[in-house]
């Protein structure tokens, strides 16, 4: 038996850079970084991500705008995760 997906599709899109060749944008979708040049946004799937004091990701968050952590100083990720709207 053969099995095949089939259920790609051709994308054609432009992408732009910024000068520490990060995306800046991929066709409508564009993206924001932290100061330590961390996805924080990316805009087009409505993700958040959340990253740890060693910039490891510790979360993500789904259709909110900005994605705030609480951590302690002894746990190696953020303890809980909040979100905010606005």
């Amino acid at each position: 038996m053969l099995c095949a997906w089939t259920g790609h599709y051709a994308v054609n899109r432009a992408y732009g850079t910024n000068g520490l060749n990060q995306y800046a944008y991929a066709g409508p979708a564009s993206f924001s970084y932290d100061a330590n040049g961390n996805l924080m946004w990316d805009g087009g799937g409505g993700r958040g991500f959340v990253y740890d004091i060693e910039n490891r990701l510790a979360g993500t968050s789904e259709g909110v705008s900005t994605p705030t952590a609480t951590s302690s100083p002894t746990a190696p990720a953020p303890t809980a995760m909040t979100s905010r709207t606005g």
